[in-house]
């Protein structure tokens, strides 16, 4: 998930019943930007968007379809 997804779709976000703070180290710097901002609540408490609730449209102008 990239920022822009996320902040696009902030109607859609959720939260999240058992957040983590794992290391993941295998992440982008963009990436682990993020994530640290997610797990430090940055956004509000225990924000999450499942992957199934993007605005489909959204996605393919994303992609320049």
């Amino acid at each position: 998930m990239d920022r822009a997804t996320l902040l696009a779709h902030e109607d859609r976000w959720g939260q999240e019943a058992s957040p983590t703070s794992a290391s993941l180290s295998d992440l982008s710097h963009a990436e682990s930007a993020l994530y640290e901002d997610l797990v430090t609540d940055r956004f509000g408490a225990s924000v999450r968007l499942e992957q199934e609730l993007i605005d489909w449209k959204w996605v393919t102008e994303a992609l320049g379809d």
